[in-house]
């Protein structure tokens, strides 16, 4: 049995690149769908955080930098479902492989 310190709550869907038109388009498609606080959105900046709570009430939010892998562990603890979206560096392919890499 495991230490009720160590259980970590299930979001079953997390949505990257929730600032972005296909990300916040999928939020607003599964909200028609499922509890908001069943959705987990985020951001490569944390300071995107107040933006979402207003434009997606009551979903969680995670900051979650593709080229940090330490804000993508955090992130993605207990999710079920991951909807990634892709970040826009195409004048950089070295830092979009390094991205898609640490997912």
């Amino acid at each position: 049995m495991a230490n009720s310190n160590t259980i970590i709550k299930k979001i079953p869907y997390l949505i990257t690149g929730a600032t972005g038109n296909l990300g916040s388009a999928v939020v607003t498609t599964l909200l028609k769908s499922v509890d908001a606080s069943s959705i987990t959105i985020s951001s490569s900046s944390a300071s995107n955080a107040d933006v979402l709570a207003q434009k997606f009430p009551a979903t969680n939010f995670s900051h979650a930098d593709y080229v940090d892998p330490a804000t993508l562990h955090a992130a993605f603890q207990g999710v079920q479902k991951l909807f990634f979206v892709s970040s826009n560096v195409p004048s950089d392919p070295k830092r979009l492989l390094l991205q898609h890499k640490n997912i």
